[in-house]
């Protein structure tokens, strides 16, 4: 039996494209500040204000994939893919040029720096949208509302919690600092 003919695959791998990308857009709004300074090391040449308006352009964009996904499934996987390829190309290349750029791909919950482990899963993340692209999905009377109102709970649940995580992680961030301080000042 040939796996891309069950529906359930095809709507589990849209959901969790919309997911990823959900994630990615809501805590790059969360800390944008930090993922503008994250796009200053890849475009130093745009202005703060120019980065500022690249950088949420960006998450809204994720954001609105989403959207895309739920009404127009191949098309919002095709623009997934581009996006996700990009990303990853773009990682590598930084990768190759010994380029050093802080990961803010979710914001406060990333670590590292791009490389080849972000180019690796947002290639993979860009293979995965060929599954939607393949195999578009039969909508049903139910599933439409059913994904949409999944995104928002999902939405209404993970915004809260991400900008709470995101402002306990600077209060702890303003306290290390001030603990070197402090023990500088010693």
């Amino acid at each position: 039996m040939n796996w891309l003919l069950l529906p359930w695959i095809v709507d589990a791998t849209r959901f969790a494209l919309a997911l990823v990308l959900l994630a990615a857009g809501t805590t790059k709004l969360a800390s944008l500040r930090a993922f503008q300074a994250s796009l200053g090391s890849v475009v130093p040449f745009l202005s703060e204000r120019a980065r500022y308006g690249l950088g949420f352009a960006l998450a809204t964009t994720e954001i609105a994939l989403v959207g895309v996904l739920a009404i127009w499934p191949v098309a919002g996987a095709m623009l997934a893919g581009c996006l996700f390829f990009a990303f990853a190309l773009l990682a590598e290349r930084l990768r190759k040029r010994n380029i050093v750029v802080s990961c803010q791909c979710f914001g406060p919950f990333s670590s590292g720096s791009l490389g080849r482990r972000t180019a690796v899963r947002n290639g993979a993340l860009s293979l995965l949208t060929l599954v939607v692209v393949l195999r578009p999905p039969q909508w049903t009377g139910r599933s439409f509302p059913a994904f949409l109102i999944a995104a928002l709970v999902l939405t209404a649940i993970a915004l809260p919690v991400l900008l709470r995580g995101a402002a306990m992680r600077s209060r702890l961030q303003v306290h290390q600092l001030h603990s070197e301080a402090e023990a500088r000042g010693r």
